[in-house]
């Protein structure tokens, strides 16, 4: 699994990795370790990195033999669309509230989101693998000052 060094940091210390999951900071950390994965699973994630269409590519560049992409807000014209979501910080993570334990107030919180061309994905995928399924999962989902976008989902084989 990839995430954020903090989570990983924390799984690793919690003992959750064992020899079918193991934890990553970095896409390139953990394709210099696991040489085959059977699957990748991105769930509403690529809109909240950097460079969607970079982190897609190195996605679709790793050894797997499918690839679910879901839950992935595109738009229609051929270019990066970016807004800002507002939320309660309760709503990030696991369920929702926070520990009382944690001793962190909940409070609103603003991030941005990049919403690539729908084309330009199909694109990159293409490039890479082949799109067995696609679908779109949801409308409206996400909205800017440039409109409303809707999530798709695909699932996606390697040419390799």
């Amino acid at each position: 699994m990839v995430d954020t060094e903090s989570m990983v940091k924390e799984a690793k210390s919690e003992g959750l990795e064992n020899e079918e999951l193991k934890f990553f900071s970095s896409i390139e950390e953990a394709t210099n370790e696991v040489t085959y994965f059977d699957i990748i699973y991105s769930n509403y994630a690529l809109c909240y990195t950097p460079n969607p269409l970079s982190y897609l590519e190195q996605l679709l560049k790793t050894n797997f033999g499918k690839f679910f992409l879901t839950n992935t807000a595109m738009n229609s014209e051929d270019k990066e669309i970016v807004g800002l979501q507002t939320s309660s910080l309760s709503t990030n993570g696991v369920g929702r509230t926070i520990p009382d334990h944690l001793g962190i107030p909940d409070r609103e919180i603003i991030y941005p989101f990049t919403i690539p061309s729908k084309q330009q994905v199909e694109s990159k995928i293409k490039q890479y693998g082949n799109i067995v399924y696609s679908i779109k999962e949801a409308e409206a989902t996400y909205t800017t000052i440039e409109g409303n976008f809707d999530n798709y989902g695909y699932l996606i084989t390697s040419e390799k």
